[in-house]
């Protein structure tokens, strides 16, 4: 038992690492622990699960702030970007952050009972049938939802331009992991030239340390969650953007959509554990690794499901600390300064992983990035990159 708590602290202290530097995936841990089981060195199963549980699900709540508090998003964080961005120019920086852990917290809690309900549609779910038309009719939605005709047509522009984007650049080895330097354009590079070329004065942000959990509000925003996540899993090509992106249709509310997706990072995890145990599907790169070193008891998926609690527990607490100590750093550095530095580190980061044609995918993607924010649609549209090449692939 000692053995497994300690694995997951360290495990804990690893999501916290992966979570606040940009690019940095828990994936590429859990290579790292698979190499070394490959290479001889015996790690023993109650270590590594509550390692490999607790890093992901912590690093599902700390992803947020390099997302909210520096521009700089991961894949799994993107749509997080100008909601966040606009509560921390009214100086609710810290209460965005909150909402993504209230989300978390809440959605991980009332999916309890949901679990024989969504086990029982995960083995009537086909997948063929609703893929392609489902995501064309909420990319569609989202398109005539802009407030005029000129909007609209801006977000279909922008949709087609960031679709050919991702069916170019995914369809191809020319670049590993074309998402990241992508994505990273879109939603990172993108809005941090537009603030460099406005005046940036973040404002004195308000502290509230009262969590006020169970509202009718983070109710619904649980259950958007739920049922956007559920979906999400049940494909395999849908990630957590997606499934954000089907909620937006519903969800009103910088604050409501950002618990909502806190809310999705946060079950992407859980039910990746649920649905190893249904059907011995892994549905992460995490899970994936930890499928290929150890064969699964039930005492294993109890294990990972204490470990969860543990997690979730954790990674709530610590993310709402370390977002206090980023506002302080906010307060003494000046936020232009701070967004100068965030800019060279995450094209220098692009430049490391995915080389001189990943900075061309980035610097295309900044552009129509750029595009959008200046038409003044909503980013929404630019997921095209994935939509669009999934409903082609799913036709």
């Amino acid at each position: 038992m000692l053995i497994s708590v300690f694995g997951g602290i360290i495990g804990s202290l690893s999501g916290i690492i992966t979570g606040m530097i940009p690019g940095l995936h828990t994936n590429t841990i859990a290579l790292i622990v698979l190499s070394l089981f490959i290479s001889g060195i015996e790690i023993s199963q109650e270590f590594a699960l509550p390692f490999m549980v607790c890093m992901i699900l912590v690093h599902s709540f700390v992803d947020y702030i390099p997302s909210i508090f520096f521009n700089a998003p991961s894949s799994d964080t993107v749509l997080s970007v100008l909601p966040g961005h606009r509560l921390l120019n009214k100086g609710e920086g810290y209460l965005a952050l909150q909402n993504t852990v209230i989300g978390g917290l809440v959605s991980a809690i009332l999916f309890l009972p949901f679990i024989p309900l969504f086990i029982t549609v995960a083995n009537l779910f086909d997948k063929r049938l609703l893929i392609a038309p489902f995501l064309l009719i909420i990319s569609t939605w989202l398109i005539l939802s802009e407030t005029d005709l000129r909007k609209v047509i801006w977000a279909s522009l922008i949709f087609l331009l960031s679709g050919i984007m991702g069916i170019i650049s995914l369809n191809n080895f020319l670049v590993k992991d074309s998402l990241f330097p992508l994505l990273t354009g879109f939603f990172g590079v993108s809005v941090m030239f537009i603030s460099l070329k406005n005046e940036i004065n973040v404002p004195i942000q308000k502290i509230v340390d009262e969590l006020d959990i169970f509202n009718l509000s983070n109710l619904f925003s649980g259950l958007a969650a739920i049922f956007s996540s559920s979906f999400m899993i049940l494909i395999p090509s849908l990630g957590p953007t997606q499934a954000a992106t089907i909620s937006s249709s519903a969800i009103r509310g910088s604050k409501n959509f950002l618990k909502v997706m806190g809310g999705i990072n946060t079950l992407d995890t859980i039910l990746s554990i649920i649905m190893l145990y249904l059907i011995g599907s892994a549905r992460s790169g995490v899970m994936v690794v930890m499928q290929q070193s150890y064969s699964f008891t039930h005492q294993s998926y109890i294990l990972m499901g204490l470990s969860a609690a543990l997690g979730l527990g954790f990674g709530a607490a610590i993310t709402l600390i370390l977002a206090k100590r980023i506002i302080r750093l906010i307060r003494m550095i000046s936020y232009r300064t701070i967004t100068q530095f965030m800019l060279i580190f995450l094209i220098a980061i692009v430049g490391y992983f995915t080389g001189i044609r990943g900075l061309f995918l980035m610097s295309i993607a900044t552009a129509i990035g750029i595009m959008a924010q200046l038409v003044g649609i909503r980013k929404v549209h630019l997921m095209g990159v994935l939509a669009l090449p999934t409903i082609l692939n799913y036709s």
